[in-house]
C-alpha cells in the first residue's frame, strides 16, 4: 500500500512538471489563455511550485492578480532575488 502511495505522488509531480512546461512553452508563444489555464492547474496541484506562481504572474488578466502571484513567490522564496531587487515591488507598486 505504501508503495501505491508514492507512485500516486511520484505521477502528480511528473504532471504537474509536465503542466508546467506546456504552461511556460505556451507563455513564451503569446498564447495566454491556454498558458494561463496549464499553469493555474499547476499551482492547484502544487501550491508552493514558485516557478508556476512566476509564470502565472505574466499571463494573469489583472493587475490585483499579478501582485497576488508575486506575493506567492516571495511568501515561498522570500530570498527571490529578482522580486527582492524590485523596489516598486517591494514598495506596493507593480515591476514593469
Amino acid at each position: 500500500m505504501h508503495e501505491r502511495c508514492e507512485k500516486g505522488a511520484e505521477e502528480k509531480m511528473t504532471s504537474a512538471n509536465e503542466l508546467l512546461q506546456e504552461g511556460i512553452e505556451a507563455a513564451k508563444e503569446k498564447r495566454v489563455g491556454e498558458a494561463l489555464a496549464l499553469l493555474k492547474q499547476v499551482v492547484e496541484l502544487e501550491p508552493r511550485n514558485e516557478m508556476a506562481w512566476l509564470w502565472l504572474s505574466d499571463v494573469v488578466e489583472t493587475d490585483e492578480q499579478r501582485i497576488v502571484c508575486l506575493e506567492n513567490v516571495l511568501a515561498i522564496n522570500p530570498d527571490n532575488q529578482p522580486l527582492k531587487r524590485d523596489s516598486a515591488f517591494s514598495e506596493g507598486e507593480l515591476p514593469p
